[in-house]
């Protein structure tokens, strides 16, 4: 229990420092004007809050989110690394944070590139898991699956527009250029 709660007040602890930090990213965070017009912002807002709550609940709750979806008992050990697991959503939860005050979208497409890849890798050991062994109950496949799925769709959504944003900010940037270099040549 003691390391528990060091782990725990760590990484809130981190969490905290990092907001004080960065005030004004959470007040970007609630823009929804830029939701709107920039649809990778929409997806790291998203990324944002279902990393932070889904931790928060990990990291509170273990035992009873174990409990209805594992088939055997939860002994400390299992209760500690979902604790830990849980704690490292909280704190990389602020990565997506972070990345809605990025200027540039490769800097975005780079959040979204690397949540796509861990999500995808715990997606397919959630399946591989799930498949291989009966320790996980049916409501771990609605529970853990479905959530899992959704937040890796966001990711791969998020990576593709902001893909195309990046595209249609390098077609802006070469018509820019070229008007310019007209202007001087002029």
């Amino acid at each position: 229990p003691l390391l528990d709660i060091a782990v725990y007040c760590f990484f809130i602890l981190g969490s905290a420092a990092h907001l004080l930090l960065g005030r004004s990213q959470v007040k970007g965070l609630l823009d929804l004007s830029k939701s709107f017009g920039d649809h990778g912002f929409l997806f790291l807002q998203v990324d944002f809050l279902a990393t932070f709550v889904f931790g928060l609940l990990w990291l509170a709750y273990p035992d009873w989110l174990l409990g209805f979806q594992t088939s055997g008992p939860e002994d400390e050990l299992h209760l500690h690394l979902t604790r830990a697991f849980g704690a490292m959503m909280v704190g990389d939860s602020f990565v997506s944070l972070t990345a809605l005050g990025f200027r540039s979208d490769k800097d975005k497409t780079s959040v979204f590139v690397g949540r796509t890849v861990g999500t995808l890798v715990l997606l397919l050991f959630m399946v591989y898991t799930q498949t291989t062994t009966s320790a996980w109950t049916k409501a771990h496949i609605w529970f853990g699956m479905v959530g899992a799925g959704l937040w890796t769709g966001n990711s791969v959504l998020g990576y593709f527009t902001s893909k195309e944003s990046e595209k249609l900010g390098e077609e802006y940037y070469k018509s820019m250029s070229s008007q310019r270099r007209r202007t001087h040549t002029k």
